[in-house]
């Protein structure tokens, strides 16, 4: 659904009292410094929200709806309030949703009382419009940066989630497997078309977590188990950390920082999803500590922070004690929702919200515990591509797909060829390079069933360091190429363009501009008038630097076409591969 957004920057001063500012909104008269909040919130009303016994198995509807507007007071002032009601009357007069952003951007200065993110913004609440985060017309999400500033990735299904499920000895029992099982379900038809792909850790051990990670290739990570606060071994400084098994079944506590670390190795994972107690929590704030060295050490925080050394650009997690029943009524909606074509990840959380409600009470805050910080563009971390060509048959697209999975497994093996020892990968070549063969082969027979097609050829870095990559349209039938314009993303830390040159069947060399991880390729009077027979045609090449090699192989997409030719036909597009090995 087409949306407008409503974006309120919430900063504590250097006089501890935090300052409104509205960044976005509908109505840009609307926006500016908006002075400070109409009032604290206290913490009673955060731990009332916390204790279970305040709401039993039914709900406590009267003090949901109390906290909710307590909340709604501290993070709002009457201009705000104003400015919002305002902001919600003309999107809902032109027929769009109202994404509400809380931007929670620290300074050095001290904060009073609850501290900023442990505000459950979630549960802000009036009569006029009941509890905002609960409504589709109204999503509620946070994020720790001013606006979004990490793109929307394009992949080529599968769509690859590992599955962390822990439950140590020694810890309240969480219904790990049947939560794995629920986003086994919620996914099966899409994992049956090989549109997603799901790996578990087992053992879910801190080993097994790095080994995974290391081999590349997943792009969301979902953690079901516990999360906590508190010291980890000798070190005095409390940390939030997430509950993984020692290898003995005891607990294994990883903390955010070191989580963070972990993911920076695997650049591929944009999301992580966290059904642990308590992972969006903050750990006890340190006396003489300014407010900045301590806002973003939970483990949604650190993860999104402007410091994050990992590539993830949005994370669900919680904010206080999840039951295993909402968890998994959680997970069932929310990856149901996510490759929904055109659902935005704060959409497909509001969804999962509404579902948990549905099936305990509003007036119960399970519904409002789902926490989501994002930085991604347009609120999506990913966009998954699929075969959109009429002409291609089901058993087509079944072929893709079993050849894809091919090359899947055997980059997993180029990988894991990597990780061993130098003697081993000294006497490898040979074997390392039919892996990659292979790759080119499958790659290559994509391509032929594929039909009509702009294909992306990649290789190996010569004596400086370089990958040329070769740009060509393969042709099932006679055709006139006038123009061919491709957007191509590349991973910024790995790579830079350095050069465009023409392609074997073309007369020009292309323009050509790199710019944040995208380099836009046009070539003009491709075909220079011919009528081009079947087959494959070089139109553009272009050159890489390398800067990166921490993985056996990284994928270059093609994720935007615009083509004319004569006929008019659709084309489809292969990524290419550069193999760092």
């Amino acid at each position: 659904m087409p949306y407008d957004e409503f974006r309120l920057q919430i900063t504590p001063g250097i006089d501890g009292q935090l300052a409104l500012q509205i960044l976005e909104t509908p109505i840009a008269a609307s926006a500016g410094p908006k002075g400070q909040p109409e009032a604290v919130f206290a913490a009673a009303d955060l731990a009332a929200i916390r204790d279970k016994a305040n709401f039993g198995n039914g709900g406590n509807l009267g003090e949901m709806q109390r906290i909710g507007e307590a909340v709604y007071k501290s993070v709002t002032n009457p201009a705000v309030q104003a400015a919002l009601d305002a902001a919600l009357q003309i999107s809902s007069d032109n027929n769009r949703t109202l994404r509400i952003v809380f931007s929670t951007l620290s300074l050095d200065g001290p904060q009073q009382g609850v501290r900023l993110s442990e505000i459950p913004f979630e549960t802000i609440y009036t009569p006029g419009s009941g509890f905002y985060a609960s409504a589709m017309r109204t999503p509620v999400s946070r994020t720790l940066v001013a606006k979004p500033d990490r793109k929307t990735v394009p992949l080529s299904p599968p769509l690859r989630i590992l599955v962390v499920a822990a439950s140590p000895q020694g810890w309240p029992p969480a219904d790990v497997a049947k939560e794995t099982a629920t986003v086994r379900e919620a996914l099966k038809e899409l994992d049956a078309n090989r549109l997603v792909s799901i790996d578990q850790c087992t053992p879910p051990t801190r080993g097994e977590l790095n080994k995974r990670l290391l081999s590349g290739g997943y792009h969301v990570l979902h953690f079901a188990g516990h999360g906590g606060v508190g010291q980890i071994g000798g070190d005095p400084t409390p940390r939030a950390f997430l509950c993984l098994q020692a290898e003995d079944g005891g607990l294994d506590p990883l903390d955010a920082f070191t989580f963070d670390s972990m993911l920076k190795n695997c650049p591929s994972v944009n999301l992580v999803v966290i059904t642990g107690c308590s992972t969006a929590a903050l750990p006890p704030q340190i006396a003489g500590a300014p407010y900045a060295t301590t806002a973003f050490n939970g483990i949604a925080q650190r993860l999104v922070s402007p410091g994050s050394l990992s590539n993830v650009s949005a994370v669900v997690a919680m904010q206080f004690d999840l039951e295993s029943a909402a968890a998994v009524s959680f997970s069932g909606r929310f990856y149901g929702a996510l490759l929904n074509p055109g659902t935005t990840i704060d959409e497909a959380v509001t969804e999962a919200r509404s579902q948990i409600a549905a099936t305990t009470s509003i007036g119960s805050p399970g519904w409002a515990n789902p926490v989501l910080y994002w930085r991604c563009n347009d609120g999506r971390p990913f966009e998954v591509r699929t075969y959109q060509d009429e002409t291609l048959s089901p058993d087509d697209e079944k072929k893709i797909m079993a050849l894809k999975i091919q090359v899947e497994a055997y980059l997993s093996s180029l990988q894991d060829l990597r990780m061993q020892p130098a003697a081993v990968q000294a006497v490898a070549s040979d074997f390392r390079q039919s892996i990659v063969a292979k790759i080119d082969g499958f790659l290559a027979q994509i391509s032929d069933v594929m039909g009509n097609a702009i294909r992306l050829k990649g290789g190996r870095p010569d004596a400086n360091d370089e990958i040329g990559f070769g740009l060509s349209a393969r042709l099932s039938a006679a055709a006139r190429m006038d123009k061919v314009r491709a957007k191509i993303s590349f991973e910024e830390e790995a790579f830079d363009f350095t050069s465009a040159a023409k392609g074997d069947n073309v007369s020009k060399a292309p323009l050509s501009n790199a710019a944040a991880g995208v380099l836009e390729i046009l070539i003009e009077n491709v075909s220079a008038g011919a009528i081009w027979p079947a087959g494959e045609y070089e139109i553009a090449r272009f050159r890489m630097k390398v800067k990166d090699r921490t993985q056996s192989a990284r994928v270059l997409t093609v994720f935007e076409l615009d083509i004319e030719a004569d006929p008019v036909r659709f084309y489809s597009s292969l990524d290419g591969y550069a193999f760092l090995t």
